[in-house]
């Protein structure tokens, strides 16, 4: 690439020796001219100026001196390995310094570079890329031969065509999965209209051997029951002699939240009231109704979707005992009804 100053700045791929280096523009040769006086070497457009304004040699100040075209140095100059001017661009060419016009001539073959401008044979006045030329002649050139215009209609509905078939292809395995996936879905529905219900209030509770229970301090747990239809899954513990400041004076009893399958469609964390009866065997009624309220439970006790909520009291162990059957076989038992009451 020429600058004002006559020689060349291209991007070289090795570094040019100095003995290359024109001493007036400081860059490579450029048409090297030898100078008679001193036998140096000069860009020919450098020199010129020089000697159009008849001035001295710029090196050892003679005024008298011819110059003429070093063809030696031309030849090494010309052999410097050089980048693409359009390498920025993408270009990834490298070659020889006096290949580059021939590289970048637009009348080039399809070897020159693809990122020069060139127009269009068809003189429909654009131009385009090198690279992208021979597209734009063959299909979308207004001014094309007609018969490249058909030919590239033909090749566009066959084009067509393929993607018309592969999209069938794909809409028939899709319809495939879909039958599946409805077949999958019916057999679920099936199995979980087959699936027994979980128990839901009222729910009843016996528990057995009350006094062996109370003797040996054991904790007895009802199994998991629902609050209701697709509601909060539930368990009571009742540890028959007592819990913590109760222990050895009352019968505590705890309602536990469990993870339950329905608990992605509920709202937590659980809120509501439990209320427990017993069944006095005296009085032949429900009696010692308790109500248990989620609602006042403190914050770090209360059930979300990933820990195990938890609500209780007291009842004394003289109450309990009002609500325990004795059978022939010694054996004691006490029986507890569970009502929930959502909020």
């Amino acid at each position: 690439m020429a600058t004002f100053s006559g020689g060349y700045d291209n991007d070289f791929a090795d570094q040019p020796p100095k003995s290359l280096e024109c001493s007036i523009c400081l860059l490579t040769l450029r048409n090297p001219m030898v100078i008679s006086c001193c036998g140096n070497h000069y860009c020919e457009a450098c020199i010129g100026r020089i000697t159009n304004n008849r001035k001295p040699c710029p090196l050892c100040n003679s005024p008298d001196f011819t110059t003429f075209l070093h063809k030696g140095v031309a030849r090494e100059v010309n052999a410097l390995r050089v980048y693409c001017l359009k390498k920025a661009q993408g270009c990834d060419w490298q070659g020889e310094l006096g290949q580059v016009d021939r590289h970048l001539n637009p009348a080039a073959n399809s070897r020159g570079c693809g990122f020069v401008l060139v127009e269009c044979k068809y003189r429909c006045g654009e131009k385009f890329e090198r690279r992208a030329i021979a597209s734009h002649e063959a299909d979308n050139c207004a001014k094309r031969p007609i018969e490249m215009q058909m030919a590239f209609l033909a090749r566009r509905l066959e084009m067509l065509a393929t993607e018309n078939r592969d999209i069938k292809t794909k809409m028939t395995v899709l319809d495939a999965e879909v039958s599946t996936l409805k077949s999958e879905n019916t057999s679920l529905k099936q199995q979980i209209e087959a699936r027994p219900l979980p128990p839901v209030p009222p729910f009843y509770f016996t528990m057995d051997n009350y006094q062996q229970c109370k003797e040996e301090s054991r904790t007895i747990t009802s199994p998991p029951f629902y609050s209701h239809p697709k509601g909060y899954k539930m368990r009571l513990d009742i540890y028959t002699n007592g819990f913590m400041s109760a222990l050895n004076t009352h019968v505590t009893l705890f309602i536990f939240i469990l993870r339950g399958e329905f608990d992605g469609i509920l709202q937590w964390p659980f809120t509501g009231r439990v209320t427990i009866d017993m069944y006095n065997i005296k009085l032949k009624q429900w009696t010692q109704t308790r109500v248990v309220d989620f609602k006042d439970t403190p914050v770090e006790r209360k059930c979300d979707r990933l820990t195990s909520g938890s609500c209780g009291y007291n009842i004394t162990q003289d109450q309990v005992a009002e609500c325990v059957i004795k059978d022939g076989t010694h054996h004691t038992h006490a029986c507890f009804r569970i009502i929930e009451h959502r909020k």
